[in-house]
């Protein structure tokens, strides 16, 4: 792997110099020093940052600059990056069109996030988590419309999950490089895609019914005989493991990238599934925060396996958005 990324590296062209300018990548020599406390730094974070860790629900005391969330909240009020001021609806480059036009500003604001310490890297983490299945997650849902699964605000969630997996062998420097890379891509990629909402107290005002989600193949309905569910009260029982169903199902979907999209959204939710409400409250400027909970990452999930089809189950198969979901005529 390591191979590959140092080949890959020194033969790709920068495909976003506004994000990444020079300076970007310049590092108090306080936070490098000599090999030997490289490996110490190495080791200390490896024992700290495993795969399977719970956070701690105790606020962090290393945290510094702006919240992930305060700067999505923040940049959804900057009207120079509405929907068509930093690209067109019909463009086939919004990426890049979004880039020359506003990649200076988009990187003002990423820099608002900070990575100050090795100590803060745990949190860090469960933030690119949390931003990137909110950015994917809720810009796809729209009050009274059908979800949209945009395919490159998806590779956000997908993406986003290797993270931990390599920042564990990289000196803090570089880990502290990596994770706000990852948040100014994040940015850049939801800005043009035309900054859709992010409508959290719309999305939780409503009851969330899995059962509209899940196919009658799935769905059960015991007898009164069964034991411990149900006692035939009639009602639509859901899976006992939810995540099985879906893994199982997506094995056998034609389109492989629900596949990684899921794989990265159970993972999350192992980390961070048992998340209860009011966890944000106080933390973030960002409206309506303070609903967010664990649950987020299979109701998710299931919108992501509705739209692209049950297919193992016997529905048609579905498909990605790539228009734009920031546009209001697009939804029409």
């Amino acid at each position: 792997m390591l191979a590959e990324g140092l080949a890959l590296a020194s033969t790709t062209l920068l495909g976003s110099p506004q994000l990444f300018p020079p300076d970007f990548f310049d590092y108090d020599t306080q936070h490098s020093g000599g090999v030997q406390s490289m490996l110490d730094q190495a080791t200390t974070t490896i024992r700290r940052l495993s795969l399977n860790n719970p956070r701690s629900t105790s606020p962090s005391a290393y945290t510094g600059g702006a919240h992930s969330l305060d700067i999505l909240h923040r940049m959804l009020q900057d009207p120079t990056l509405a929907a068509g001021k930093t690209c067109q609806p019909d463009s086939d480059a919004k990426f890049t069109d979004t880039l020359n036009s506003s990649g200076d500003k988009i990187r003002e604001y990423a820099k608002m996030w900070q990575v100050d310490s090795d100590r803060e890297v745990p949190e860090k983490l469960e933030e690119v988590a949390w931003l990137a299945t909110l950015v994917y997650g809720l810009s796809g849902w729209r009050k009274g419309k059908s979800f949209r699964s945009d395919f490159f605000l998806l590779h956000l969630v997908t993406s986003s999950i290797f993270i931990s997996s390599l920042i564990t062998h990289l000196s803090f420097p570089s880990q502290s490089a990596l994770l706000r890379a990852q948040v100014s891509v994040i940015l850049a990629w939801w800005v043009s895609r035309g900054r859709p909402p992010i409508p959290i107290e719309d999305y939780y005002s409503l009851e969330f019914d899995p059962s509209t989600l899940i196919p009658k193949a799935l769905q059960v309905h015991p007898d009164e005989s069964a034991i411990g569910i149900g006692k035939g009260d009639g009602t639509t029982k859901l899976p006992s493991n939810m995540w099985l169903a879906i893994i199982e199902s997506c094995l056998n979907h034609p389109a492989e990238h629900l596949l990684k999209n899921q794989r990265a959204l159970a993972h999350f939710d192992h980390l961070y599934g048992k998340t209860p409400q009011g966890y944000f409250e106080g933390k973030t400027e960002l409206k309506g925060a303070e609903l967010l909970d664990g649950t987020l990452f299979w109701r998710v999930a299931l919108h992501t396996q509705k739209t692209l089809g049950w297919v193992r189950e016997g529905e048609p198969q579905g498909h990605f958005d790539r228009a734009g979901l920031g546009w209001d005529h697009l939804w029409e």
